[in-house]
């Protein structure tokens, strides 16, 4: 027996339409009827790339290999070189920008779910 066997009829503009199958793209999702489904039972599908939070780790890895290199020749050679000490300020001026953007990308994600969440909420009360 089929689950789904309702049928809902809805009119769009072409535009729309193509607006649909635009955010189906960028979410990599090829049913439409699925994802109309999604959207209308559960609200917004928000997609994070959090590729950034990739590239903080991968500066991490960086910074720790340094710091063992640098701890491995400090005790070897009784000195802290000053270009090693900048290295790692360095990776750690990058690792904070990208997470100033992260932060700020996820604060803006946070206001646009409230605003949807008052929306949808007004439309309860009407």
């Amino acid at each position: 027996m089929r689950e789904y066997t309702e049928t809902l009829i809805f009119r769009i503009r072409p535009k729309h339409k193509e607006m649909i199958r635009d955010r189906m793209r960028e979410l990599g999702v090829s049913n439409m009827s699925a994802y109309i489904r999604k959207m209308m039972l559960n609200g917004p599908i928000i997609l994070l790339d959090l590729s950034e939070l990739c590239a903080v780790i991968d500066i991490l890895k960086v910074l720790a290999d340094h710091v063992n290199e640098f701890t491995k020749r400090a005790n070897a050679t009784g000195r802290i070189y000053p270009e090693d000490i900048q290295e790692i300020k360095d990776g750690q001026k990058k690792i904070l920008k990208i997470l100033a953007k992260l932060n700020a990308d996820l604060e803006r994600v946070n206001r646009i779910s409230d605003e949807i969440f008052k929306y949808s909420a007004s439309l309860y009360d009407a």
